[in-house]
């Protein structure tokens, strides 16, 4: 059944269930525009020394939208996801270029990886801080995968390399660490491991 044919209704908040949307469906949408966003990126990374010399698939919206479709078959997970496409789109692209900028291995862009690293605590704190303050849950109250922390958007790249860009198996990870991660919710965030993680590396 096609949006067309749904009876909205008006009296829901959320726009998911408004529309007759399931939270599940909308998770599954949400996270096949995060996969096949990283996906393109990563291998156009992986295939090229130079993303210039990259096909014009792996590096626009077009492509990453191209690469999206072709994993729908659902009618509705179809017209969902091209609704709300570009706003995820979007964050995958921003969200990637500060992993890019963090995971840099040369010399002299370290002092520059722990300012980011730092950077990045302060805005998680900050976040959840605003969270509170507004009332807000960080997690979908249904299937409570995270979304909207750019924390938990840049792992989800480290998530796609190890489901081998298989979806099924992307999924499957997000789920079960989210699950981890919701047993572990009193201690989120941690400076002392912050600061363990960044100098690590010296020690090696």
């Amino acid at each position: 059944m096609s949006l067309k044919d749904r009876k909205f209704d008006h009296e829901m908040d959320d726009f998911h269930l408004a529309m007759g949307i399931s939270e599940e469906t909308k998770t599954i949408c949400r996270e096949r525009i995060f996969f096949s966003t990283f996906s393109n990126s990563l291998q156009a990374e992986e295939l090229f020394d130079d993303m210039e010399d990259a096909p014009k698939a792996f590096r626009t919206v077009t492509g990453d939208l191209e690469r999206l479709i072709s994993m729908i078959t659902n009618p509705l997970e179809y017209e969902y996801t091209l609704l709300t496409f570009m706003m995820f789109q979007r964050m995958a692209k921003e969200v990637y270029i500060m992993y890019k900028n963090t995971n840099e291995d040369s010399a002299e862009s370290r002092e520059q990886q722990i300012k980011m690293q730092i950077l990045k605590g302060i805005l998680k704190l900050k976040e959840l801080k605003d969270r509170q303050e507004a009332g807000e849950d960080s997690n979908d109250e249904d299937t409570g995968v995270e979304v909207y922390s750019k924390e938990s958007i840049m792992n989800r790249i480290k998530l796609v390399k190890k489901s081998g860009y298989n979806f099924d198996k992307y999924l499957l990870l997000v789920k079960n660490q989210n699950d981890e991660s919701f047993r572990t919710k009193g201690s989120d965030f941690d400076i002392n491991d912050l600061l363990s993680g960044l100098f690590s590396k010296d020690d090696d």
